[in-house]
């Protein structure tokens, strides 16, 4: 998983346009925590400046939002308990399967849909990109 689908994915939970945006509101805010909770969780190479950067944020900021959510999440004050159990969900269904079998019926409509299917072609491409890259140093040191 990526910092950008897992955004795309809590955004679209909390009919949120950008989780990024600077806001106070409880609301906003918890759905942030629930991003940082989640990117701690999926990414596996989780990186507090990258997670920070995906929504505008320094790596401090993760640190609170993950210490914040720890403390809030099951309680009256966290506004984004079911969002975080729906997007976990989402999340832990779309890891278990490959790009081509996202079912429908766990967004919500057909533009999340191809959203969702688009941003996980997008996260292969990138890692495609990655090993063809490694593959050019490797062949270019070889040639030396």
């Amino acid at each position: 998983m990526n910092y950008n689908l897992i955004k795309k994915i809590v955004e679209m939970e909390c009919n949120i346009d950008d989780i990024g945006v600077k806001s106070r509101k409880a609301y906003i805010r918890d759905c942030r925590n629930t991003y940082c909770k989640l990117s701690l969780k999926f990414v596996k190479k989780f990186n507090l400046g990258k997670c920070g950067k995906e929504i505008n944020r320094d790596h401090t900021t993760i640190i609170n939002s993950l210490k914040k959510f720890k403390v809030d999440y099951g309680t009256d004050a966290f506004l984004a308990n079911k969002i975080y159990d729906n997007c976990n969900d989402k999340l832990v269904y779309l890891s278990t399967q490959n790009t081509e079998t996202i079912d429908l019926a766990i967004v919500k409509d057909v533009k999340q849909y191809y959203l969702l299917k688009h941003l996980m072609l997008v996260e292969q491409t990138q890692k495609v990109i990655k090993k063809l890259q490694n593959r050019i140093v490797e062949i270019n040191k070889n040639n030396k």
